[in-house]
């Protein structure tokens, strides 16, 4: 008697990634850790006490800190 051998099919290896909640809410919960980042590197950048060349760093990354978080939660929405 031969053995009968089953294979799966093969769509199935090239479909689309499927994302479930849990990744949209880690990519949320790093976006929101982007902009409490932001928001603090916005407050350093308003602080007269320190240097200028300080303050435009600041808000330097703060702009790239706020640009990250928003790419973030784009894609999170997807």
């Amino acid at each position: 008697m031969t053995q009968t051998i089953h294979h799966a099919p093969v769509a199935h290896l090239f479909a689309a990634p499927v994302f479930h909640r849990s990744a949209s809410v880690a990519r949320m919960g790093a976006a929101r850790g982007l902009l409490r980042e932001k928001a603090d590197l916005e407050v350093g950048a308003q602080a007269t006490s320190i240097p200028a060349p300080v303050r435009a760093a600041f808000r330097r990354r703060a702009s790239q800190a706020g640009r990250r978080a928003m790419t973030m939660l784009r894609d999170a929405s997807l």
